[in-house]
């Protein structure tokens, strides 16, 4: 999402912190076709705002499938799902749960030769 508001400091700030990969698939702003984007982890409609705390670094395949949801349905167990969000849940932990990257769990489909298990920054936990 494209933000006028959010200073080219904070953006590089936000780039910096993600180590330039997409803080929902991990994928690595190198690789992608388009730049990766700032995006807000609770969106501006739901109260979110312009501070570092809130922004993510993410690639446009995550922010177009997430758009301003933080829940989704599971079709399979007919439950509402908490998307993962970047600031309060430790990547491992949520997208271990399944040990498959479904569109429903990660919100971008495995390509290889890319390994998520295998490439994850350090940064991430």
């Amino acid at each position: 999402m494209s933000d006028d508001s959010i200073s080219k400091i904070l953006r590089n700030r936000v780039k910096e912190r993600a180590k330039y990969c997409c803080e929902y698939c991990l994928y690595p702003n190198s690789l992608s076709f388009s730049p990766h984007e700032i995006d807000y982890v609770i969106a501006k409609k739901h109260g979110g705002s312009s501070n570092f705390a809130n922004l993510a670094l993410s690639c446009w395949r995550c922010n177009r499938q997430q758009g301003s949801d933080f829940v989704s349905f599971d079709t399979q167990t007919g439950e509402f799902n908490f998307l993962y969000n970047p600031r309060i849940q430790k990547w491992m932990e949520h997208f271990q749960k399944t040990k498959t990257l479904k569109l429903s769990v990660c919100l971008r489909k495995v390509t290889p030769p890319y390994n998520y298990f295998n490439s994850i920054p350090s940064n991430v936990s």
